[in-house]
C-alpha cells in the first residue's frame, strides 16, 4: 500500500512539474496562433461595430459629452475674440457641423477598418491573449492610427465641405483676422478626423474588456473558444 501511495505521489509531482509554462507552450499548444488572431480580428471587428453604432447615428458625437468635438484650447484666443465680438453663432454652427462630420463617416469608417483588420497580423499573439483588458485595441492603435487618419481625412473634408463646415470655419478664420489682423495656421481637418478616430478607439477599448469579462459578450464561436478557457 505505501508502494502505491509512493507511486501516486511521484505521479502527481510529474504533471505539476510539466505543467510549468516558462514559455509559454501550454498557451501555444491550447491556442494555435491562427486561433489567436482569428479571435483577436472578431474582438476588434466586434467592438468597432459598437463604437459606430454609438458614435455614426443622430446626435452620436454632438449629444455624449465625453465624445462631442470642440474646438482645442489651442484656439482659444479666437473662440474668446469671436465670442466678445458678438460671433457666438459662428463658433455654435461650427460644432455642430464639426460633430455631424463625426456622425456621417460610419459607412467609411466600417469600412476602412474592415479591411484594416483583415490585413492586421500579431507577432507574438500571446503576448496580447494575456495582456492588459485593451491589449488588442491597443496594439491596433499604436500601429495603425496614422494610416487610418490619413485614410479618415479626405472623408472628413468632403463632410464638411458638403454640411457647409468649410464656409463656416473660413467665415471664423476671416473674422479673426479682421479683428486681430492675425492669421490662424490650424489643420481642422486634421484634428476633426484624430478627434473621431479617438473616440472610436476609446468604445473599442470598453468593448474588448467586456469581450474578455463579460461571457454574453462573446458573440463568435472564436472568441468563446479563447477568452472562455483563460
Amino acid at each position: 500500500m505505501k508502494k502505491h501511495y509512493l507511486l501516486f505521489f511521484f505521479l502527481i509531482a510529474i504533471l505539476f512539474s510539466s505543467c510549468y509554462d516558462e514559455n509559454n507552450d501550454f498557451t501555444k499548444s491550447l491556442f494555435t496562433e491562427q486561433k489567436m488572431t482569428a479571435a483577436f480580428k472578431d474582438c476588434l471587428r466586434i467592438s468597432k461595430d459598437t463604437a459606430i453604432n454609438h458614435l455614426c447615428v443622430p446626435n452620436g458625437f454632438y449629444d455624449i459629452s465625453a465624445h462631442t468635438i470642440e474646438l482645442p484650447f489651442s484656439l482659444k484666443n479666437l473662440v474668446d475674440t469671436l465670442t466678445v465680438h458678438g460671433h457666438e453663432a459662428l463658433l455654435d454652427s461650427l460644432k455642430l457641423k464639426m460633430n455631424r462630420t463625426g456622425e456621417s463617416v460610419g459607412n467609411y469608417l466600417t469600412a476602412t477598418f474592415n479591411s484594416t483588420i483583415s490585413n492586421l497580423s500579431f507577432p507574438n499573439p500571446s503576448s496580447i491573449l494575456y495582456g492588459k483588458n485593451n491589449a488588442i485595441t491597443t496594439y491596433m492603435q499604436l500601429n495603425l492610427f496614422s494610416n487610418l487618419s490619413q485614410s479618415l481625412e479626405g472623408e472628413v473634408i468632403n463632410k464638411m465641405r458638403q454640411n457647409g463646415g468649410r464656409d463656416v470655419w473660413n467665415q471664423i478664420l476671416l473674422t479673426y483676422q479682421q479683428q486681430t489682423n492675425t492669421p490662424i495656421n490650424f489643420d481642422l481637418y486634421h484634428y476633426i478626423t484624430e478627434e473621431i478616430l479617438t473616440s472610436i478607439f476609446q468604445i473599442m477599448e470598453q468593448e474588448e474588456k467586456n469581450i474578455r469579462t463579460i461571457p454574453s459578450h462573446r458573440v463568435t464561436p472564436n472568441l468563446q473558444d479563447v477568452f472562455g478557457n483563460l
